[in-house]
């Protein structure tokens, strides 16, 4: 297990630093620098991060349920139709 999340850390790391090697992107070098200065002053980031990307897990499932219940309740008003 430690090993596993040893080379994730690794592979995330090495994917960062190619992207701040592609100097092409100087949008995507400015975020980067503005994530990494975020996360230098707010020790809690990666847990609003976790937080934020959990909330929008469970509003995507909902509107996933949403949806499958409006195609079964259009499924339903049809069979009220043939009655």
């Amino acid at each position: 297990m430690t090993s596993k999340r040893l080379a994730g850390y690794k592979a995330n790391d090495t994917k960062y630093r190619m992207l701040r090697l592609d100097t092409v992107h100087y949008r995507l070098q400015f975020f980067l620098d503005r994530a990494d200065s975020l996360y230098r002053v707010d020790p809690d980031l990666r847990k609003s991060v976790l937080e934020t990307e959990e909330q929008r897990r469970i509003n995507f499932e909902r509107l996933q349920r949403a949806e499958r219940l409006k195609e079964e309740a259009k499924k339903l008003e049809k069979e009220v139709g043939k009655d």
